[in-house]
Order: C-alpha cells, then structure tokens, then sequence
C-alpha cells in the first residue's frame, strides 16, 4: 500500500499566499517543509488591494505594485465622504504576488510538488500519512509527517475530514474602463442596499483601466447584482475575475490533532477573512505567521494567534453592524461623522480594527452606541463589554 511513501517534517497543502508564505518562514528558521499544488500552471487572475501592513510581515517589491491608492470616496444613497489615507494602500495582482513568493519559497529550499492533489488522511500502525493523487499517474503517494497545513481555500479536503465547512461568501468583479475624470489614486465605495448588504468597489490599477467589484452571501447571485451596477453606472466591462472565499466564525480554533499529529489551517481554509471589506491577504498570511511560530517554539497555536483572532472578532461583529444599518442610517453615520471618519481612517488601517474601533468609541460615541443597538440581539451584551473593555487594554 505504501510502497510510493515519503516523509517531510511539515507537509503544506495549497501554494497560496498563506501557505507559501509559511513555507518561506519556516525554511529561515531550517525548518523543513514541503507545498503541494493541485495547479500546474500560474493562479488565476484577481486583482488584490491591501494596506500597508503588510509590509510588517513581507517586502513586495516596486515591480508588483500596479498602483497607490491615497483616498477612498465613501457613497451612501444620498452622501458622499472623501478619506486620505496616511500611507497609500497597494494595488497587486494576485498571480503575479503568488509567483513572487513562490520563487523566495523555492531559493529557500522548500520543496513544491505540483499537480498533486490532497485525497484523504490514512491511519497504519499509530502512524498517520497524507494520501496524494499525481496527475498523470495511476498509483497514489504517501507522506508521512509531523504537521500538516492547510492552505487550500475555502474547498479544503482537510476540512471536511474533520467534518468541518465554512459559509462562502462569493465574489464578482472585472476590469472596466474608469469613467472619465476618475483619479487614479482614489477607491469609489458604494453603500447600497439595492446591489448587496457588503459593498461595491471600484479600484483603479492604472489611468485608464480599474476593477469593479461586489459580493454576496452563499445562495445570492453575485452575477445578476454586478450586472445591474454595470448598467446602472454605464460601466463597459473588459474581463471578468471571480473568486468565493469564506465566512469567518469565532469559535473556531485553527489547530487539531488527529493521532498525536498537528493539523493547522490558515487563509481561507481557516476563515481568515476581515468580514467587513472580505479581504484575506493580509490575515491570511498573518495567520501563516501565528503557525510558523507555534511550530518554531513547539507551543500550543492559540499562544500566538490570540491577537489575530481578536483582529478577525472585531470584523466580524462590525459586519453585524454593517449589515443591519438601513439606507437613512449610512446617510446619517457618514454625514455625521465626516470629519472624524477622515481622521481616524488617515492614522488607522482597516487591518487594525481593534485601535480603529476603541477611536470610533472616544471620539464619536453616538455612532459606537448605534453599533452596540444593531448587535444586542445576536451578543451577550455582558460579554461584549467586557471584550471590548479588553481591547481597549
């Protein structure tokens, strides 16, 4: 059965940004792992924006950077706020960053397996191995490992062995040729009920061209919603880019173990996704960082992912906020608190919601109390005010 057997001290299943990203820190402490793709050729094409924080974690070089964005234009139905942002957020391309780390992955010694798909977990004699099939090949090949990690998206097969399936969330948007006199260096973001309860994006990549985008809950048409923008706003649409990525739940602890052995999930295969702007770069990859060092320091995941999990909560709950405010109340919230917003949002990423939402609470309390009224029924309020109590410190 296991005559095609290898081992590797951590096998990482998906070469995606968080998986890669986990390879590489792991090979500069020495620590051997190896990444397995079921893709042979180069990712598919999304266009990705992400704040500066990043960079705390990996340097992009200049090259990959199609574009800076300095503002964001906020639109309700009936008021619009502009917002400067104190360092500008990046515009990439998700292949093209995946590429990047692939080649750091590879001139660090991890070993890539490509075209190898994760098929099950088997258990012999009190050991435990990674079941691949090859493409191209008839028989199966096993690896025997210490730790497993799966980055493999919201679809993982890792997942669903541990009986474990998040709520999707699926994304539409496509190049489009800006409308005229749209600034280079600034977001359009709309609020509207009419089109999603997220949000409509549109994020220039050059002068000329952006990408146009929205998302919608499991069991809505994403497709039928982006369309009637397009022709609402006189849009003309270059070439599509979709993508589902996952639903964040606090309860879950990305660490498990199955006959003595780890079993760590990051990316989109552990729910690491900001809930209220559904981006998953960032946490992902952070998420990768909070595995490394559990692995590094042989201590238990949550050590180190406590400060992420609190990151991703706050998310999570100002998305409950988000999707219960009505049409007049974004109206309100941003006419109100135009001033503030812009300078709050100028010295705060939304990648640090903790310090942007203990601000919101000193400096404009009105629409915090708001926040707190749209989610007394979903949270236990006692709960909730000892957590943020704890944010705050």
């Amino acid at each position: 059965m296991f005559s095609m057997m290898k081992s590797s001290k951590n096998l990482i299943i998906g070469a995606s940004s968080s998986g890669l990203y986990t390879a590489i820190r792991l090979a500069n402490k020495n620590i051997e792992s190896s990444v397995f793709e079921i893709r042979e050729d180069k990712a598919r094409k999304r266009t990705l924006i992400i704040t500066p924080e990043i960079f705390n974690l990996i340097r992009i070089p200049d090259e990959l950077i199609l574009n800076k964005i300095k503002y964001f234009e906020l639109y309700s139905k009936n008021y619009r706020i502009k917002i400067e942002l104190k360092k500008p957020d990046i515009v990439i391309e998700r292949s093209d960053f995946l590429l990047y780390l692939e080649n750091i992955a590879k001139k660090s010694r991890v070993k890539i397996y490509r075209g190898y798909r994760f098929e099950n977990l088997i258990e012999d004699k009190n050991k435990i191995f990674a079941e691949f099939s090859v493409n191209g090949r008839d028989k199966k090949v096993y690896f025997e490992f210490n730790n497993l990690i799966s980055a493999d998206g919201v679809g993982s097969k890792v997942l669903k062995i541990i009986n474990k399936k998040f709520k999707k969330i699926y994304l539409y948007q496509a190049r489009v040729k800006l409308p005229q006199f749209h600034r280079k260096d600034t977001v359009k973001i709309w609020f509207d009920r009419s089109y999603t309860d997220y949000f409509v994006w549109l994020i220039p990549c050059n002068k000329y061209e952006g990408v146009l985008g929205l998302c919608v809950d499991e069991g809505e048409n994403v497709r039928k919603s982006f369309e009637k923008f397009v022709k609402n706003y006189n849009l003309e649409v270059l070439e599509p880019e979709s993508g589902v990525t996952s639903h964040y739940e606090p309860s879950f602890i990305p660490e498990y173990k199955i006959n003595g052995k780890k079993i760590y999930f990051v990316g989109d295969a552990a729910g690491q996704v900001k809930m209220t702007t559904v981006g998953g770069t960032y946490t992902g990859i952070w998420g990768g960082y909070c595995v490394f060092k559990a692995i590094e320091k042989n201590k238990n995941l949550k050590k180190f992912y406590k400060n992420l999990k609190r990151e991703l909560d706050v998310h999570f709950y100002m998305r409950k906020v988000l999707k219960r405010l009505q049409t007049d109340e974004f109206d309100l919230i941003l006419k109100k608190a135009e001033k503030k917003f812009a300078f709050l949002f100028y010295s705060t990423t939304r990648d640090n919601a903790r310090k942007l939402l203990v601000k919101i609470f000193r400096y404009e309390p009105s629409i915090f109390w708001l926040g707190m009224r749209k989610i007394v029924k979903d949270v236990n309020l006692r709960n909730l005010f000892f957590d943020f109590f704890d944010f705050l410190y």
